[in-house]
């Protein structure tokens, strides 16, 4: 059987292709059209499902099922056969399907929190999903209700009684975007809890006295506008930023305690050891690493694509096992991201010849890739590191992704200021071979592929890694093993050998504002437009031709 699963809402498009229970391919939209976020409604186009089609050239006709959330608005006329074979299901229930079926678990308890799900009557919509699941059935246990719309720092009416909204509020307040997050979330390590009584006045999570789930958040309140204004009063550049990495903090502060909450409410509910954990919330790796340590969860699974771009995969798959009424059979927890499609060397080669004034390139072999590659990052060099197949998700973890040496105290400066142009505060992720997490990390989550915990780094170990260690001595860490991506974890053990480090730092292939690369021109685009030192595509090194 084969089934086209679409994700994503007003934002982060996807597009998944099973045969029958196996995921052949998904991708972004963001990472074809080139628009972040994208969600393909601007331009009218679904690249993300053409993406996946052609490379096995498949037509709609030749899809079983067709199937998306309820929060999926095309405007795609010319593609009205397409439209009306589409089966549409709840847009947390998609949430909730992409993680349990991904995380081999038997049985969870189940939780998406995002900004806003389905909408029902009176213009509401769902903002927490409480669940569980046991074999192919997935029930809802509680949730929790908000406005439904857009929410913004001058549209808060629809940030109302949400917590993915009630986070984005304070990005803008802070001067990033609504769907920054990550900054929000790195500028609080920076920050001190002045703010956080003044700040739960307007936000309050509790059971109430039925065992139900109560959301209170008015961030339209006249006396919250009042304080966000008096604390930027006659403030200096210096004394601003001091603000907002409080403001920051104290967001942080309350989302922690407001989750934890949560969480607890859905063990008591369900009394089940093992979480999945869903929704564009659950990329606040802060708190992810944490929940062990506040929660009697034994066991956590957070797929690698939590937000809306992992609608097209628990979409399909609810599709496959609940409408189709296939059978379940056991699962291996998903263990990488690597979804996208490959790119051959007449591929590599025909990119090579669009930017052969700017370019020389040498073929050299894998083994000859990882020496070189591994030389160069010992020598401080900056390199780009394209192979294999590209990643689901938000995070950048070994096929697209921008590399350097860890243990230089100035590598985070240089990357921000001249490789990724963003600001300099946010911090560099590590990635370590998977058998030395502990000499280096203090981590409840010693498997950690797709990024998504913060751990503490090991005292004696700070001064070693300075350029992946945060301001708060933690990091955002990447375990890798040869299992799960062979040629970088032969790269890391490279570096290794020659520096008795196993870590390197990882970002994503990308600079601000931009999506990650996904093919190797725009690959080639985006060396050529920063100050990256090396790009190495497949069994190639890449060298700009100086001026």
């Amino acid at each position: 059987m084969k089934i086209l699963g679409i994700g994503g809402s007003d934002h982060d498009l996807s597009s998944c292709l099973l045969k029958d229970d196996d995921i052949l391919i998904t991708i972004e939209e963001e990472r074809l059209s080139k628009e972040k976020h994208g969600s393909g409604v601007r331009s009218c186009t679904l690249n993300s499902v053409d993406y996946c089609l052609n490379e096995y050239n498949y037509n709609y006709e030749d899809m079983d099922m067709i199937i998306t959330s309820d929060l999926f608005f095309p405007r795609l006329n010319s593609r009205k056969p397409f439209i009306d074979k589409m089966i549409k299901i709840n847009h947390h229930l998609a949430h909730n399907a992409c993680a349990y079926y991904l995380s081999g678990y038997d049985e969870a308890a189940l939780l998406t929190i995002d900004g806003n799900g389905s909408i029902f009557a009176f213009e509401s919509s769902e903002t927490v999903t409480l669940g569980y699941a046991n074999g192919k059935t997935l029930s809802t246990i509680d949730k929790a209700y908000g406005a439904a719309g857009v929410g913004s720092i001058d549209n808060t009416s629809a940030n109302e009684n949400s917590l993915g909204r009630f986070y984005s509020f304070f990005n803008t307040v802070c001067g990033f975007g609504f769907r920054d997050s990550g900054k929000l979330m790195g500028l609080s390590s920076y920050g001190e809890g002045n703010y956080v009584n003044e700040m739960r006045k307007f936000a309050k999570v509790e059971v109430d006295s039925k065992s139900h789930l109560n959301i209170q958040i008015d961030l339209k309140s006249s006396g919250l506008k009042d304080f966000l204004k008096y604390v930027f009063l006659k403030k200096t550049e210096e004394e601003k930023f001091k603000v907002k990495a409080d403001i920051a903090y104290s967001a942080q502060y309350l989302l922690e305690e407001f989750i934890f909450i949560i969480m607890n409410h859905l063990y008591e509910k369900t009394k089940c050891k093992k979480l999945c954990y869903s929704g564009g919330v659950a990329y606040n790796s802060v708190i992810n690493g944490k929940i062990l340590k506040n929660t009697p969860f034994e066991q956590v699974f957070i797929p690698p694509a939590a937000g809306d771009s992992g609608i097209a995969i628990g979409a399909a798959l609810y599709g496959y096992y609940h409408i189709l009424d296939n059978p379940l059979k056991k699962r291996k927890q998903l263990k990488h991201a690597y979804t996208g499609r490959t790119y051959n060397e007449d591929n590599i080669l025909h990119a090579f010849k669009k930017f052969k004034d700017f370019i020389t390139y040498e073929k050299l072999g894998k083994e000859k890739v990882l020496e070189i590659a591994a030389s160069c990052l010992k020598k401080g060099r900056i390199i780009g590191w394209f192979q294999g197949k590209s990643e689901i998700g938000p995070r950048a973890l070994g096929n697209r992704s921008i590399l350097a040496d860890p243990r230089r105290k100035d590598m985070k400066d240089i990357i921000n200021s001249k490789v990724k142009f963003r600001e300099s505060f946010r911090p560099f992720a590590p990635v370590i071979l998977r058998e030395k997490v502990n000499e280096y990390f203090k981590t409840d989550f010693p498997d950690n592929p797709f990024m998504l915990y913060v751990s503490e780094v090991q005292e004696d170990k700070k001064e070693i890694i300075p350029a992946v260690t945060h301001v708060d001595g933690t990091a955002r860490l990447q375990t890798i093993d040869d299992m799960t991506n062979e040629m970088y974890y032969k790269l890391i053990q490279k570096f290794y050998e020659l520096t008795h480090v196993p870590v390197l730092l990882n970002t994503s292939f990308n600079t601000k504002g931009k999506p990650i690369v996904e093919s190797p021109y725009d690959a080639i685009e985006c060396y050529l437009d920063c100050d990256m030192d090396d790009l190495f595509i497949g069994d190639y090194q890449v060298t700009k031709i100086k001026n």
